[in-house]
């Protein structure tokens, strides 16, 4: 039995796409058996994702010099499932430079799909 923190699942790909709304921009995401959260965005995602939206804003009014670094630095997305938090980042912040990683191969083949 594997689980999404397996290298090499060995359930059977049964692929899906997750339909996915941030900051009224669509998104759709392909997603498999053996990856994290498989069926629909998690919370903690999202959280992340407005997390990182109110902070960029609130720099970018009070401090345009730190607002540009995190606008268009370098980040990583480690433990990345299928790619949604660099993902939906890149589109909003497009000057940002993403490294995905992680452990489960197929959800780093997704990933590379979805970014595309």
């Amino acid at each position: 039995m594997t689980h999404y923190y397996s290298e090499q699942p060995d359930s059977p790909s049964q692929e899906r796409v997750i339909d996915y709304t941030f900051n009224g921009l669509p998104f759709q995401f392909t997603s498999d058996k053996g990856v994290f959260s498989k069926n629909h965005v998690d919370e903690g995602s999202k959280f992340l994702l407005e997390s990182m939206r109110e902070h960029l804003q609130g720099f970018q009014n009070l401090d345009i010099n730190r607002y540009r670094k995190l606008a268009n630095g370098a980040c990583l997305d480690l433990g990345c499932g299928y790619g949604v938090l660099g993902i939906v980042s890149k589109r909003l912040w497009p000057g940002q430079s993403w490294t995905f990683s992680d452990v489960n191969e197929r959800a780093l083949a997704l990933t590379e799909r979805n970014a595309h």
